[in-house]
């Protein structure tokens, strides 16, 4: 897997921290109350790290898909551990019975991040795949990238925290991008 040059690297950053700003907006208007969705962390990291971001490779993690073709592939997955999502969906006002409901807000959010990530890098993005998963922390990752209809070059992890009234919850958002993603990112960042 290629290593982002640190210009590639701070360029995506920003494009994160422009789709965590819009994704909030989209989030908040959908459930009528604050809530802010910032950055704090951002690396790459080799599929085998995957395993371990989460803590024990057999807890069970919950997490929305969004895919997407265009002028590249590119994927982004939000992934909570299920305690975490309980508390997300609990602070945003979803009733326990909900959860197709807080998947579809939440894989708006995603869609929200690429159209974004689309705009600036000057190219059409059309979402093309939406899906909620589960699976154990330690095989979410690896299990997707096997049954992604294109060839991973680079994986990035994006720590996210979800501010509401009550409560910071962790997340982590998993970029998935083609060749093609990432080299766009080169050539934009100079």
């Amino acid at each position: 897997m290629r290593q982002l040059r640190p210009e590639a690297a701070d360029l995506l950053r920003e494009i994160v921290n422009i789709g965590a700003s819009q994704g909030s907006g989209v989030l908040a208007a959908r459930v009528g109350r604050p809530v802010r969705i910032t950055v704090p962390m951002l690396r790459e990291l080799e599929l085998e790290e995957s395993a371990s971001v989460f803590g024990p490779p057999e807890d069970p993690v919950e997490a929305v898909l969004v895919l997407s073709g265009g002028a590249f592939h590119a994927g982004i997955m939000l992934a909570l551990t299920e305690s975490d999502l309980r508390r997300l969906s609990e602070s945003l006002g979803f009733a326990p019975e909900s959860r197709p409901e807080l998947d579809h807000s939440l894989a708006q959010v995603l869609e929200t991040f690429l159209v974004g990530a689309g705009a600036f890098l000057m190219t059409d993005l059309s979402v093309e795949v939406s899906r909620s998963l589960y699976d154990m922390a330690g095989s979410l990752v690896p299990s997707l990238v096997g049954e992604l209809e294109y060839e991973i070059d680079s994986i990035i992890l994006a720590e996210v925290d979800f501010l509401t009234e009550t409560a910071t919850i962790l997340g982590r958002l998993f970029f998935l991008g083609d060749a093609g993603f990432y080299d766009l990112i080169d050539e934009l960042a100079g």
